[in-house]
């Protein structure tokens, strides 16, 4: 489903300001996390994780990545999560496994894969979703792909039972893409060429969980996607193999703000 964009809500992994770059980017290579020390690996995250209040937590524990959000959250838009403290240029394949430990049916949670360039109106992700009880989708439990290209969001989604399994977000030239792992293959949800439009050289991406209490319809119906009940997210096995990378010098916030469509 391709639709114009009249609403959108934005969790930030709020990283902003300006970072000093090493040198020069690295050659094509992979990166890979299992998430099994005892800390959050800062070659490859910003730590603190993200997160909007004390009621949404994003921790390493048990050798998985944990997103947790209260069911007593409120806000227009609050979740948890990790960016990443380098970006990559050209193609790219990311992949994780996803454990929804604590999922409710209907909860109004999405999470996954992220990414963003430079401008903000440029950014997307692949998720396992779930619509709240009066959010307009009949269908509640999805994989989810968005694709924000200036005032448009291409979106997507096919119906899952899946509690577990793999996402998967790619880029090749100027196409994203996101699958889902099923019978021994990959399933294409959705994906959006940039063609026509442009797609920023350099990309961030992160790992994330969201939801919000409320939001209004262009009709002027509000939607109120948030269960209120607890909901808990588990990441594991992250891998992504890429053209290029470079990373970012520590000492202040990452470049860019790494946004989740929930809509």
């Amino acid at each position: 489903m391709k639709q114009m964009v009249t609403k959108f809500l934005v969790v930030a992994l709020v990283i902003i300001g300006v970072y000093a770059l090493y040198p020069s980017p690295a050659d094509a290579g992979t990166l890979s996390d299992n998430f099994d020390g005892a800390a959050i690996n800062t070659q490859l995250w910003w730590v603190p994780p993200y997160h909007y209040d004390e009621h949404q937590r994003c921790l390493q524990q048990g050798g998985v990545l944990k997103i947790q959000i209260d069911g007593v959250s409120t806000g227009g838009s609050f979740g948890a999560g990790l960016g990443s403290c380098f970006d990559l240029k050209g193609d790219f394949a990311i992949v994780v496994d996803y454990n929804a430990i604590n999922w409710p049916y209907s909860n109004g949670v999405g999470a996954g894969i992220q990414y963003m360039g430079t401008k903000s109106s440029v950014n997307g992700h692949m998720t396992r979703r779930s619509f709240g009880a009066d959010d307009p989708p009949p269908i509640k439990e999805n994989y989810v792909t968005d694709f924000m290209d200036g005032n448009f969001l291409d979106h997507a989604q096919i119906a899952t039972s899946d509690s577990q399994g793999k996402m998967k977000l790619t880029r090749v030239g100027k196409v994203m893409t996101g699958y889902f792992w099923q019978n021994n293959t990959w399933v294409k949800v959705g994906s959006h060429d940039y063609s026509l439009t442009g797609l920023d050289d350099w990309l961030v991406i992160g790992l994330n969980a969201n939801s919000s209490t409320g939001y209004q319809m262009p009709d002027g119906t509000w939607v109120h996607p948030f269960a209120h009940k607890d909901v808990e997210m588990d990441f594991d096995n992250w891998r992504v193999t890429y053209d290029q990378i470079r990373y970012y010098s520590s000492g202040g916030p990452a470049p860019g703000i790494l946004q989740l469509l929930l809509d």
